[in-house]
């Protein structure tokens, strides 16, 4: 069977996005990307897209205001919610720094082997998934430039391609 989840992630005020990436096998599509939404609405939100494309898994930020969201997930019925905490150690920590570092690495994988069929006609993503930059650690592991040091460099929040990279974890 071909996997089919839903990846969030959450944001509440101000310029991020919360963002609902689903996927089917190998394509990955936004399903809805919305500002200024309160966890209620945005938990009703996940639980239509997750019920209209019969996801059987949805991969939630948990860092932040998305620990409440996937709490409050986790009970329902249909679908097993996941609360993924990128800042964690990586499954693979010789070679990645983190959790998100191994995610990411993986999406940039499939795109390179044409084995992630994403919306060519969504700039905004396109555009997430390109600019943060990678680098080596002291210890010769993987990591990606950090959210905040993006900000710095005046990028916004890459909001959609986190919420591929979720769906696809």
């Amino acid at each position: 069977t071909y996997p089919n989840a839903l990846g969030v992630d959450v944001a509440r005020m101000g310029h991020n996005e919360s963002v609902i990436a689903h996927r089917h096998g190998d394509r990955t599509r936004i399903l809805d990307s919305v500002k200024g939404l309160d966890a209620n609405e945005l938990e009703a939100r996940i639980r239509t897209a997750a019920k209209d494309v019969g996801a059987r898994d949805v991969f939630i930020d948990a860092i932040g205001v998305g620990g409440p969201v996937a709490d409050h997930l986790k009970h329902d019925r249909g679908y097993r919610t996941h609360a993924v905490t990128v800042s964690n150690k990586a499954r693979n920590s010789t070679k990645f720094l983190n959790l998100r570092a191994e995610l990411m690495w993986n999406v940039r994988d499939r795109i390179e082997r044409n084995a992630l069929d994403l919306d060519p006609n969504d700039r905004k993503l396109g555009a997430q998934l390109c600019e943060p930059k990678w680098f080596y650690t002291r210890k010769e592991q993987i990591q990606i430039e950090a959210k905040e040091d993006l900000l710095k460099r005046g990028v916004q929040s890459p909001d959609r391609a986190d919420a591929v990279m979720l769906a696809n974890a």
